[in-house]
């Protein structure tokens, strides 16, 4: 019952949400990819504030996270996040948000349409079962974040924050799950070479 659902309302729809969220990044281009700019800029200025304060050590790691918690309250929030040499040691918090919903907002609209079919199924398909729905079909949508977050990187890595703040050679931009498995979306050697 559940693959029926999933291949009446999702993969059907799939397409056209592809297609609303072009949309969406066409008609706010600008705003979209200005609030990406200003916050991965005030996560630059923070690390920067916490160096010449002496509580973090020169940027190696810049970790943009996908967070299910906030995938499951149904916001699109990816929280970019900057380490020293320490990396997940490092104990000074310097993080900002992101909200990814003109990316996210076609996942949710298809859950609410999922939800609403499910009562046809009964107890056939349960909440547990929209739940592991939602974030498999997430990990698709997490796809084009990196995607356009990979497109961003020359703009973001020229910002005045970015620059200003100190950094090690090795610094890298990674983009994955919070504290889990990261991709490599930036590296300083990679451009060098």
């Amino acid at each position: 019952m559940l693959k029926e659902l999933i291949s009446k309302y999702v993969l059907e729809n799939w397409p056209q949400e592809l297609l609303n969220m072009n949309e969406r990044y066409s008609r706010d281009r600008e705003k979209i990819e200005k609030d990406l700019e200003l916050t991965f800029e005030s996560v630059c200025r923070k690390a920067s504030h916490n160096q010449r304060q002496g509580l973090k050590g020169a940027a190696q790691y810049i970790c943009i996270s996908f967070l299910r918690t906030s995938i499951m309250e149904n916001t699109a929030f990816y929280r970019i996040d900057i380490y020293d040499d320490r990396w997940y040691l490092d104990t000074e918090e310097c993080y900002g948000m992101w909200d990814a919903d003109f990316i996210f907002s076609s996942l949710f609209r298809e859950m609410d349409l999922l939800m609403s079919q499910k009562k046809q199924y009964g107890r056939m398909v349960t909440d547990m079962d929209m739940d592991t729905v939602k974030l498999s079909e997430a990990l698709k949508y997490h796809t084009l974040a990196v995607e356009f977050i990979r497109s961003m990187i020359p703009r973001l890595v020229e910002g005045p924050g970015y620059r200003e703040m100190d950094k090690t050679p090795q610094i890298c931009i990674m983009m994955g799950e919070y504290r889990d498995f990261n991709e490599v979306l930036y590296g300083e050697n990679e451009v060098k070479a």
